[in-house]
């Protein structure tokens, strides 16, 4: 039963990328309808099997972070909106003890990426059927189904160095091959895919996932140098070409908006946040409320932002220890995982910073997988060719 509910974590991560492409009536999204089958089936493998495994000090700051999130229904101006979030945030506190129980080898951790990274080829897939049929979400921009095209970009961005580590270090097995290739292929691939959704955000999250995937280039082998560069020039001279000018124009407008601009209207809506704060420093407003604290009506486009403003000081101490103690995990790791985790997690900083993702999958899925994924190393039979200085392509 244990094996069985691995397989279906399997299935549960590859939809997390593309989660809202498909929704059920009443049980919503597709990853939610995985997520509780991986749930019924944990629970149900346990008589069956050895004991749960011990929560970690991780499990222990973010059980107290759901906590807080329910008890904030006790001061929202609206509790029935507040309610919906909670149980978001019980339903993602379950996935990671899930995961913490299940996932205890390097091998299931590589397993998750590789599934993230096919799933992220599902968004891309969308995307690009959207675009030939001229399917925009906002004007000249295009995105998966259900997905708005700043998350589409980043959900492919965050997945830059997982592509690129998996080409090198995933096991040989019969699937090694196609999925080498496939692999491979992602870089350029992600990059229409940000190009077509025009996102300004994920083109500054893909620059940790290219300086890794340079890095590994460049301790490879020449002739493996002289592969990948002329894939790229090959690839990039057939695509660019398609890529629509408008998009192409929006993103150079990345660094102009950084200096000068409002970024989109985002620093108003943290200035009407802010502003909330100081009225409710301590406990904030309530989870799943800073729509009620601005004049638009719209979520903070901050995580860290909104955590302040609903959950206050408390909450966001709570929040913020538990992304050090995922920090602190990467730094244990060999090498080239180390620098994989850092890539990722400087890449969801960046996200973050102008995206509502307290709450989102990808988030508690990236942060559990850095936990996991240390505590299986520490082991010394985990340990792999990963920790090695050069490495093959």
């Amino acid at each position: 039963m244990r094996k069985l509910a691995f397989w279906v974590s399997l299935i549960f991560v590859f939809t997390i990328p593309w989660e809202t492409v498909i929704e059920y009536p009443i049980l919503g999204s597709i990853s939610r309808l995985a997520g509780l089958i991986m749930a019924i089936i944990w629970l149900a493998a346990m008589p069956f099997g050895r004991h749960v495994r011990k929560p970690g000090v991780f499990h222990a700051a973010l059980c107290a972070f759901v906590a807080l999130n329910a008890t904030s229904i006790f001061w929202s101006a609206n509790p029935e909106r507040t309610t919906t979030l909670i149980l978001t945030w019980v339903q993602l506190l379950v996935m990671s003890l899930i995961f913490w129980d299940l996932y205890t080898s390097r091998k299931a951790v590589i397993a998750a990426l590789q599934m993230y990274v096919l799933g992220a080829y599902v968004v891309l897939g969308d995307t690009l059927a959207n675009y030939v049929v001229g399917r925009t979400f906002y004007p000249d921009r295009f995105s998966a189904a259900g997905i708005s095209p700043d998350d589409t970009g980043v959900i492919l961005a965050l997945g830059l160095p997982i592509a690129a580590y998996l080409t090198v270090f995933r096991q040989s097995d019969r699937l090694a091959v196609p999925l080498k290739i496939l692999n491979s292929l992602y870089f350029l691939a992600a990059f229409v895919g940000i190009a077509l959704s025009g996102t300004r955000t994920a083109l500054i999250a893909a620059i940790p996932g290219v300086l890794f995937a340079l890095s590994l280039v460049m301790h490879s082998r020449f002739s493996a140098q002289i592969r990948v560069g002329l894939l790229f020039i090959v690839g990039a001279s057939i695509v660019l070409p398609r890529i629509p000018a408008t998009s192409i124009q929006r993103l150079g407008t990345t660094g102009s908006e950084m200096e000068s601009g409002d970024l989109n209207g985002r620093e108003r809506l943290w200035r009407e946040g802010l502003a909330s704060f100081e009225r409710h420093p301590m406990l904030g407003v309530g989870t799943n409320m800073f729509r009620s604290v601005n004049t638009e009506g719209k979520v903070a486009h901050n995580s860290f932002v909104s955590v302040l403003v609903e959950l206050g000081i408390l909450g966001f101490l709570l929040y913020v220890t538990i992304i050090f103690i995922a920090g602190l995990r990467i730094l244990g790791q060999p090498p080239w995982d180390k620098w994989l985790w850092i890539s990722v997690f400087i890449g969801w900083i960046l996200s973050s910073s102008t995206l509502t993702w307290e709450y989102r999958k990808p988030t508690w899925l990236f942060l559990n997988l850095i936990v996991v994924s240390a505590a299986a190393l520490r082991r010394p039979a985990n340990v792999s060719s990963a920790s090695l200085q050069r490495v093959e392509l």
